[in-house]
């Protein structure tokens, strides 16, 4: 529900200050009262009257806002008392402010008389005169008042009247003015102001919430009347307090009424809630105790905080905030002296605060008695004067606080340097010092060095790297001896950080830790070690394998490669060559012999491993084959031995000669890839001496004898020559390969043999296209020749053309195309035909 908010400048909720004149339109409630008392107040005969009522009720706020406008309204001088210490000079400022002055040296009271008396007929004058009760415990005042009573009334004929407000149980202050005056207030003239009904209150309460912008809610409004009055009619100042928890508290609901506790628990919230808000609520409920000790009487601020033992920067804070928050006043504008704002509170704030001048007490009982016996305070009873605000103000507390403060600040100082101590320890313990950990990885666990100790691992954070990784060993599980890894495991092995590398061979396999040893300094020892710890086969190939990547020559380990040669066992002979080649590919200088009669053996898995090692070598390669060769070993062995011979010289960047690699393309036995480095061999000869090569070439191309394969190859290589070079013998060589009784070689010589001889290669074309019934490859050769014969003979080549590029099959059509394509523009429009008409595969 939106709130409604009075729209001037001024709110109903004024906590426990009286409601002026400049309030009048937001007082509200109490016009049948205001009305009333106006009536008795202009009555005929009326001298003067009181108005009394209880503390809170609201008489103040009546007169200055109600009764005083009111009357002014109807043509009535209105004054009221505004300094009740000199009652005359303020009525007389009052009556100047209507524009009546005084004469030079007039006093006031003659002032006033003078006023009144010459006031035009039926003018009234109301002298009204709040707080009666308190102006009546000063004497002067009292004589004063008494006298401005006696001249004015007494001269001004009925038309001066006073109304004196007072609360109810102090009524009988007033007997000393009614002794100097004689009776004021008969029974006529004496109205007592009233609690609030409930249902009026009800109303009020739901003016005043929504005019200040708290809430504008009838049930809420309602619900706090209800809960706070029991039935009962209620103060004004009820009304008001209420208010003020409400907007302090933000009770702007139902829901966050019952989350307070309900309307009972307002003014207690509402009064811890302004205490907390000093920064110490105890020491808060504290001050506002105090002065609710002294009731309506000002105290100054410096003797409540020696009373109370406060702090006195806390103490001019908290007055202030209190002050903000409608708690207290000022009895002086300078500040020095304080009271509560209104004495409605002094009982509820003693109750209240009951608790916490309890608490309080207990601890001054507490300082009085250490201070008395000089004795030290323990830290619960340092919390408690803390949390009660207590502070020591005389020099003997001060000092018990003080040597309380010190003895405790060692204390922890000692407790907080111990961990530092301890850590500085540990620091030291751990610096320079390494301990081995197993570290996951992917293919297992490793053996890490990591800095610090492994038993003080908690520590790792300090600085220094400890906990942090120093070496990766490499060292996997099966590397490892397993009583050490157990212990690595249980972190119970550590190093200092110079030395730890010299643990590494107590870590590893026997095995492992003599091959490093082996590998590192060569020491023969170490190796005969190895070899007494392989007792059969497997053992003496497993180390063999060991052996293969550090394998550096000496007498024990070739006596170890040559013994497993000689083993009958085929994975001891392999693995003593596999390491023999190795140990030759780093050094040239070591087991030429024992890889030589390896390439030589009858054993063919122990020949092909040494093939494989030896050919790893490179030149140092090819002069073992060489050597092995020389040896005169079997048929079998000796060519595959020359193969890798000739693989060699094709290997050499250096030779221009193809020979080697016609030999190597023309071995049936030769692998693919031999195969294929001869073809690149050829290609690359080709490409530095085409002569030569050609020759070369031509001389393969004209041998019966030579495999179909590298002939045809030989044939390819040649037609592709553009141009061709003056290559001797080239033509007999070509009609030798068309004269062979294979129809592939045949086939691939034709065109070459137009090439070389286009003039007798035209009349062998001649008669071939007579025969209907010639092969499809041959078709396609002699479509292909034809196109060389078209330099030697147009026109003859220009009709074969025509006729092979009708023929049925596609692929002697594409062949005749391809020859076509060397007889110039004459073909061009019907080969484009052919290109768009026909589908030929790529």
């Amino acid at each position: 529900m939106a709130v409604a908010t009075y729209p001037g400048t001024v709110s109903p909720l004024r906590g426990l200050d009286p409601f002026g004149e400049a309030e009048r339109d937001v007082w509200h409630g109490r016009e049948t009262e205001r009305d009333e008392i106006a009536k008795m107040v202009t009555s005929d005969g009326f001298r003067a009257g009181l108005v009394y009522g209880e503390p809170g009720v609201g008489k103040t706020s009546l007169v200055r806002a109600g009764l005083i406008p009111y009357l002014r309204d109807h043509g009535i001088v209105a004054l009221a008392c505004e300094d009740l210490t000199a009652p005359a000079a303020s009525f007389a400022a009052g009556l100047s402010a209507f524009g009546i002055q005084p004469n030079a040296g007039e006093l006031p009271a003659m002032f006033a008389t003078r006023a009144v008396t010459n006031a035009v007929a039926g003018q009234q004058f109301v002298f009204v005169v709040d707080d009666i009760d308190i102006l009546c415990a000063d004497e002067r005042a009292v004589a004063e008042l008494s006298d401005l009573f006696s001249r004015v009334v007494s001269r001004s004929g009925g038309r001066a009247r006073f109304l004196f407000v007072c609360a109810s149980e102090r009524q009988h202050v007033l007997g000393t003015l009614e002794r100097r005056t004689g009776s004021l207030f008969p029974p006529s003239n004496r109205y007592e102001l009233t609690r609030i009904p409930v249902g009026a209150a009800s109303a009020i309460f739901d003016r005043m919430l929504s005019l200040s912008g708290v809430a504008a809610d009838p049930a809420l409004a309602d619900a706090v009347i209800q809960g706070i009055s029991r039935g009962q009619p209620l103060l004004a100042a009820d009304l008001q307090i209420a208010g003020m928890a409400m907007r302090d508290l933000r009770a702007t609901s139902l829901s966050a009424l019952a989350k307070l506790g309900g309307p009972n628990e307002l003014e207690s919230k509402w009064l811890h809630e302004a205490c907390k808000a000093t920064g110490n609520e105890r020491s808060g409920l504290r001050l506002c105790a105090e002065l609710a000790a002294s009731g309506t009487s000002p105290r100054t601020g410096d003797s409540i905080i020696r009373r109370i033992n406060l702090d006195p920067a806390y103490a001019q804070q908290a007055f202030l905030v209190l002050e903000q928050r409608g708690v207290i006043s000022r009895a002086d504008a300078a500040g020095a002296s304080w009271m509560l704002r209104h004495e409605v509170l002094t009982t509820r704030v003693r109750e209240l605060t009951a608790p916490a001048r309890a608490a309080a007490q207990r601890g001054f009982d507490l300082l009085g008695s250490k201070t008395q016996n000089k004795q030290r305070l323990n830290l619960r009873e340092m919390r408690a004067l803390r949390t009660e605000g207590i502070a020591a103000v005389t020099p003997e507390e001060q000092a018990v606080l003080e040597r309380s403060k010190r003895y405790y600040m060692i204390l922890a100082a000692a407790v907080a340097a111990a961990p530092i101590i301890l850590m500085i320890i540990f620091w030291f313990a751990m610096r320079g010092r390494v301990y081995f950990d197993l570290e996951p990885h992917a293919g297992g666990d490793r053996i890490v060095v990591r800095g610090g100790r492994a038993g003080l691992s908690s520590f790792h954070w300090l600085p220094g790297g400890f906990g942090d990784e120093v070496a990766d060993t490499g060292l996997t599980r099966p590397m490892a001896a397993a009583e050490a890894w157990k212990k690595i495991d249980g972190h119970d092995i550590g190093a200092s950080k110079d030395d730890w590398d010299a643990m590494l061979a107590s870590l590893m396999g026997p095995q492992l830790a003599g091959l490093i040893e082996y590998a590192t300094t060569g020491n023969e020892a170490s190796l005969e070690t190895l070899k007494k710890a392989a007792k059969d086969p497997d053992d003496i190939a497993e180390l063999l394998t060991a052996l293969r990547p550090i394998a550096r020559g000496t007498a024990s380990e070739v006596a170890l490669v040559e013994a497993g040669l000689k083993t009958p066992s085929p994975a001891v002979q392999r693995a003593a060559v596999a390491t023999a080649g190795d140990a030759a590919r780093r050094r040239s200088d070591i087991y030429q012999d024992t890889l030589t009669a390896a390439l030589v053996s009858s054993d063919p898995e122990l020949r092909a491993i040494a093939f494989t090692a030896v050919r790893s070598l490179g030149d140092r390669g090819r002069t073992l084959f060489s050597k092995a060769l020389e040896s005169n070993p079997d048929p079998e062995i000796a060519r595959k031995l020359q193969v890798e011979v000739a693989t060699g010289v094709l290997d050499s960047t250096e030779s221009t000669s193809i020979t080697p690699a016609i030999a190597a393309l023309s071995d049936p036995d030769a692998s693919d890839v031999i195969k294929k480095r001869a073809k690149a061999q050829i290609r690359l000869g080709l490409a530095k001496n085409v002569e030569a090569a050609a020759t070369e070439l031509t001389a393969l191309v004209g041998n019966d004898r030579a495999p179909a394969d590298p002939r045809i190859y030989a044939i390819g290589l040649l037609r592709d020559l553009d141009p061709m070079p003056k290559i001797a013998g080239l033509i007999e060589a070509s009609r030798t390969a068309y004269g062979s009784k294979s129809p592939n070689i045949k086939a691939a010589a034709l065109p070459l043999y137009a090439k070389a001889d286009p003039v007798n290669a035209g009349g062998e074309l001649t008669t071939m296209r007579e025969d209907k019934k010639l092969p499809t490859a041959m078709r396609v050769a002699a479509a292909l020749g034809w196109g060389e014969v078209v330099s030697a003979n147009k026109a003859a080549a220009e009709l074969a053309l025509d006729g092979y590029l009708k023929d049925e099959e596609q692929e002697v059509r594409a062949a005749a195309a391809t020859a076509a394509g060397k007889a110039g523009r004459t073909y061009q429009e019907r080969l484009l035909k052919m290109v768009k008409n026909e589908n030929y595969p790529v």
